[in-house]
This record gives structure tokens, C-alpha cells and sequence, in this order.
């Protein structure tokens, strides 16, 4: 894997996206105003919350035993296993919860927020594990057309308002994972006990990790909402969407780099790691 022509094709992927995600956000706020869109931020900001619950760190864990590169089709088995049990407790959570949320949200939304996360989850574990065989820059393709699903079924279902936006949203994440687990080339084998317990040692900690990027991203959107209003919500995020473009590259490097530098750390190839990361520092 060349890092350098992944990490460009993973920020020409999401550069392409986040600009085409500003101009139908603009579009979008346009045709239908900021209450709106703001029900549609919460309904992404709840499934960010709930899928960190779901994935528990399981996806990090997946990449850095699949690119160590021993027993790949086992790890991978036994990270779809395992993600069956947290996703049913949170997807029936969500059910159960129905009333709190869609009166939260202001919209009649917890079966698709249930369908939602289920096939977002699996979806991203397969772009994860494509990841995992150091082939990170052929999911940038991926990246990019989800957004294109976005906007244009998003468009077609405008005048559903934020539920139309919601499905379109879904079907974005339908196309990823057909997509993505079409890519796999991992042959899959049978999962065990000792592998699930492997893929949970990594997971703990990444879980407790990804907690901060959550917060950074969506926890503010989702307090704002409790004691304002989702117009609000809308405006707030649309500001900060513009404000993140910056983040891109060094979230595209960080993509790219990371199942590289887990395969060279089983190798005890530290000098290799450290002349890597000394590489990206400049560009980031």
C-alpha cells in the first residue's frame, strides 16, 4: 500500500465529498429551511451516538488484527459475529425507547434510526476490513459515490422533508455495504472464542478513544437540541460543517496510515514506523 496515494485518494474522496455535501446542504436548507435539516442532524447525531455503543471499538480491532495478517478470515468472521449482539441490544433499545425519541427529534423516526444503524454498522465493518487488507485508497471510490447516493435520492424525496433526507441517507449506506463487501477478498472462516477474545483486547480501548472524537463532533448538536430547538441544530451545524473542511487530509491520513503501522509493529519494524509518521507530519 502506497501511503502517499491512498492518503490522496482518501482526501480527494472526502474533499469531493464535503464540498458536494455543502453545496446540498445549502440547496437543501434552502428548499426546506433550518428546523428542518436540524431534525435531520439529530436523526445522523443519534445514530453516531448509538452506533459508538454498537461497535464498542470492534471496527479499529477488526484492522489491526486483519492487517497483523495472521488468521485474517477468522478475525473477520468473528468481528460480523460478534457485532450481532450489541447491535440487536441497541437497535431493540432504540424500539423500546420510540416515544422519548421521536418526540426528542419531532419526528415519527425510531424504526428507521433502529434499520439505520443496523445497516450503517456492517456497512462501515466492511469498509473497515477492506481497509484492513491494506487496499485503503479503492474505498475512496466508495466514500465519494455514498455522498452522490445522498444528495441525489436525498433530492428526489425532498418533499418528505427530513425523513426523505433520512432514507436517502440509509440507502447511501445500503450502497456502501454491497459495495464494500463486494471488495472483500478475505476468504471467511469459522469464528472461535479465542479470536473474539483477541479482537475485544484491542476494542476496550479503542472504545474509550473513540469517545472523544464523539463528543468533538456530535455531543454539542445533540445538547443544543435539549434546550433549544432543532432550527437551531441546523444552523449550528451548518456552520460547523463549513469550519471542519480543514480537517480532511489529516483525517485521510490517519485512515491510511493506520493499518500500515499496525502490520509493521507485528514486524518490530519501529525505525520503519517512526520514518512513516515523521512523513505525514508535514502534510498534516
Amino acid at each position: 500500500m502506497d501511503v502517499s496515494r491512498s492518503s490522496a485518494k482518501v482526501f480527494a474522496a472526502k474533499f469531493g465529498s464535503s464540498v458536494l455535501g455543502f453545496v446540498a446542504i445549502a440547496i437543501f436548507a434552502r428548499e426546506l429551511g433550518s428546523q428542518i435539516l436540524g431534525q435531520f442532524f439529530l436523526f445522523q447525531g443519534l445514530i453516531y451516538l448509538l452506533s459508538q455503543v454498537a461497535d464498542f471499538g470492534f471496527r479499529s480491532a477488526t484492522v489491526k488484527r486483519i492487517s497483523e495478517g495472521s488468521e485474517r478470515g477468522a478475525f473477520a468472521s468473528s468481528a460480523v459475529l460478534i457485532k450481532l449482539f450489541p447491535l440487536t441490544m441497541v437497535c431493540g433499545g432504540v424500539i423500546v425507547s420510540a416515544p422519548y425519541i421521536e418526540q426528542y427529534v419531532g419526528l415519527n423516526i425510531a424504526l428507521l434510526i433502529a434499520i439505520t444503524i443496523f445497516i450503517r454498522e456492517y456497512a462501515q465493518l466492511a469498509l473497515h476490513i477492506v481497509q484492513a487488507e491494506l487496499r485503503v485508497g479503492e474505498t475512496a471510490v466508495i466514500i465519494f459515490f455514498r455522498q452522490i447516493v445522498w444528495i441525489c435520492v436525498g433530492y428526489v424525496l425532498i418533499r418528505w422533508g427530513a425523513i426523505g433526507l433520512a432514507i436517502a441517507w440509509t440507502a447511501s449506506h445500503i450502497l456502501v455495504l454491497l459495495w464494500a463487501g463486494w471488495k472483500i477478498e478475505i476468504d471467511f472462516q469459522i469464528p472461535s472464542i479465542y479470536h473474539a477474545r483477541s479482537l475485544f483486547q484491542f476494542a476496550k480501548f479503542q472504545f474509550v478513544s473513540s469517545l472523544g472524537g464523539l463528543s468533538f463532533n456530535w455531543v454539542d448538536s445533540l445538547v443544543i437540541a435539549l434546550f433549544m430547538t432543532s432550527a437551531a441544530v441546523g444552523s449550528y451545524e451548518i456552520g460547523w460543517r463549513v469550519t471542519s473542511v480543514p480537517l480532511i487530509l489529516t483525517g485521510a491520513i490517519a485512515t491510511t496510515i493506520f493499518p500500515k503501522i499496525s502490520s509493521k509493529d507485528l514486524k518490530s519494524e519501529k525505525k520503519s514506523i517512526g520514518n512513516l509518521i515523521s512523513s505525514v507530519v508535514v502534510p498534516a
